[in-house]
């Protein structure tokens, strides 16, 4: 019963069939819920369907959920672009960002397939790694279906060739078709959002080839040269780009960008950051490019950046690389509130089909007609309260037909005796 408040949604919002539409939306409601975790048994015990139901709904309909997702994806980002609003409010030309970034996730037990131990510099995770790649629409992440990682021994079992993480990125950015997301567009207003984890010239140029604008964090060590005299000598030396700002210091002198966030509810604060600012090449990518050099704020370290628009002001491509911090909340929502890792299975098909049901939940979450204003944790306490307001009118409907009371005061006597046998 209490699947209801998103049932609706689930009929209106997602293709299923008739005879997966209840267990599918039973499940997606104990996701979106609040709860220490969001397992199979919690879902069975909040939707009163048997466990072994949603065992085969993640096991037996592996593409059901792929599916589900690029459909909720695309029908959300076609709602939000009809809104037209800016990527970053202070000017630009950008309306869309696609966001690419990986998040751990650890394995539920021992046994599970696929495991592999990774590294991204907070010491080693053993589990699965998930490369995200996500469009951010007036403020909001759309999640699209992620690469999974898949180890040299899980290619050999599929009789597949096993490909780096870099090589299924610059594949998955050739395949994505935005016209399906937000229709007819410049590719010029598309803006390609990464850190330094993807410094890669394969990935660059397959954003260049889009068409898309770029703006990246490179390693400290990546090789560039200036283009001070209008050309590149191919006989002049690649430097380290943390060499060529030591080394041009008059011609690229710092300036201060600001930018306001939001600190907790109506709360601005005003970061400030120290920038410079030149023009040059990266090694192997033919294009001349925007580099640019980051203080972070109160002194913690540099950042340096490649933006392939030359006409946009540093302040803007400051203010739009930071935009990039949306998918790490996506991250943080995904895994602390919606039960990412909390799957509990062993086979990874499942797995997979585990974590695109939890994204098809973020989305029908932030799809929801709740409050404005409000984060993802308080979207969950309002859609359980939603919940309990419908229970508790199916259950006033059943006192008023004839015998109802004596079927809810028998419904009652059951589950007591099952409490009290375990």
């Amino acid at each position: 019963m209490a699947q209801n408040p998103i049932r609706s949604l689930a009929r209106c919002r997602l293709e299923l069939s008739s005879r997966l539409q209840s267990v599918a939306s039973g499940y997606l409601f104990s996701l979106m819920i609040p709860a220490p975790k969001h397992t199979q048994a919690f879902a069975a015990q909040v939707t009163g369907t048997h466990q072994a139901q949603y065992s085969r709904l993640l096991g037996d309909h592996p593409d059901l959920a792929r599916e589900n997702l690029e459909h909720l994806s695309i029908a959300r980002a076609q709602e939000i672009a009809e809104q037209g609003l800016r990527l970053v409010v202070k000017g630009g030309p950008w309306m869309v960002a696609v966001v690419i970034d990986a998040t751990l996730h650890r394995r539920s037990s021992l046994h599970v397939h696929n495991a592999q131990r990774f590294n991204h510099g907070e010491g080693y995770v053993v589990g699965h790694q998930w490369t995200n790649i996500v469009l951010v629409l007036n403020g909001e992440v759309i999640a699209l279906p992620p690469i999974p990682f898949l180890s040299k021994n899980e290619c050999k079992r599929l009789g597949i060739a096993y490909q780096t993480e870099h090589e299924k990125i610059v594949a998955y950015l050739a395949r994505l078709d935005l016209h399906r997301y937000i229709g007819e567009h410049d590719p010029g207003a598309v803006l390609c959002l990464m850190d330094s984890g993807y410094d890669s010239k394969e990935i660059q140029k397959a954003v260049f080839r889009k068409k898309w604008d770029l703006i990246g964090s490179l390693k400290c060590n990546r090789g560039v040269q200036t283009w001070t005299e209008g050309k590149v000598d191919p006989k002049r030396k690649w430097i380290r780009v943390d060499e060529v700002f030591r080394t041009h210091r008059k011609q690229a002198p710092w300036q201060s960008v600001r930018d306001d966030v939001k600190s907790g509810r109506r709360k601005k604060k005003r970061k400030e950051f120290r920038t410079r600012r030149l023009k040059g090449r990266l090694k192997d990518v033919h294009r001349v490019v925007s580099l640019v050099c980051s203080e972070k704020s109160k002194g913690k370290g540099r950042i340096y950046l490649v933006c392939s628009n030359l006409d946009v002001p540093l302040g803007l491509i400051i203010r739009a690389y930071r935009r990039r911090w949306l998918i790490e909340l996506f991250h943080r929502a995904v895994k602390n509130n919606l039960g990412m890792q909390d799957a509990g299975v062993q086979d990874f098909e499942s797995q997979k089909s585990h974590v695109h049901w939890v994204y098809c939940a973020y989305l029908l979450l932030n799809a929801m007609e709740a409050p404005e204003g409000i984060g993802i944790t308080e979207r969950q306490e309002w859609l359980r309260q939603r919940g309990e307001r419908e229970k508790a009118r199916e259950l006033y409907q059943v006192t008023t037909r004839y015998g109802g009371l004596r079927s809810i005061q028998r419904h009652f006597q059951a589950a007591l005796q099952e409490d009290l046998a375990a």
